[in-house]
């Protein structure tokens, strides 16, 4: 992420906090449900598949769409399907390269934690789930298309702040950390996520 995004997000978080600090007590949501569409952007990281040979994974493009449930002013559940596209850099003993554009698609379930209930909430989400990854083309010993995938577990913990009106508009930003792993690679990828999202209650 550029240093340009990365100061929008802290200067809408900072004001967000700001008026939270004010804010009254506030329970609309409880036992409420809510549909979010969140756009962002992810941050890139290069990993070792076996000590010679390197995958950089470049700045990614998220979409996500999320529910979450709110059983209490400070406890709910959050679970969210999310898409990513990169540009992906394969490279073989630093010198072969190949690359191309990929997706990975991740589905979470995680625990979220209203830690100041107000119009403006700072949240907390933990949780765990899987991903799904469809890697760069290359072309066989036999001159056939072949493209690489991979899928597996994967976590995620992720801070923001949500507002919400008594009306049911409700939206969120966040910065979220992701962990997750390849088969037989040597690194995890470890990876942060800043995005915002704006949707409804019901």
């Amino acid at each position: 992420m550029t240093r340009a995004k990365s100061t929008a997000v802290l200067t809408v978080l900072a004001a967000s906090l700001a008026f939270a600090a004010g804010a009254h007590a506030y329970s609309g949501r409880v036992g409420h449900g809510e549909l979010l569409f969140g756009l962002g952007g992810m941050t890139s990281k290069t990993v070792s598949v076996d000590g010679f040979d390197t995958l950089d994974a470049g700045h990614g493009t998220t979409f996500d769409v999320r529910f979450q449930f709110h059983f209490t002013e400070n406890l709910g559940i959050q679970v969210e399907g999310m898409g990513e596209r990169e540009r992906t850099n394969f490279r073989s003993f630093g010198c072969c390269e190949f690359s191309g554009d990929t997706d990975t698609r991740f589905f979470f379930v995680n625990a979220l934690f209203d830690l100041v209930p107000g119009p403006v909430t700072p949240y907390f989400a933990i949780g765990v789930g899987n991903f799904s990854h469809r890697g760069i083309t290359f072309i066989d010993v036999n001159g056939f298309p072949f493209t690489a995938t991979e899928s597996g577990a994967a976590f995620d913990a992720a801070f923001g702040f949500q507002g919400h009106s008594h009306g049911p508009l409700v939206w969120a930003f966040e910065g979220r950390y992701l962990n997750y792993k390849f088969s037989d690679f040597q690194d995890d990828f470890n990876r942060y996520q800043f995005s915002g999202h704006l949707g409804f209650r019901f």
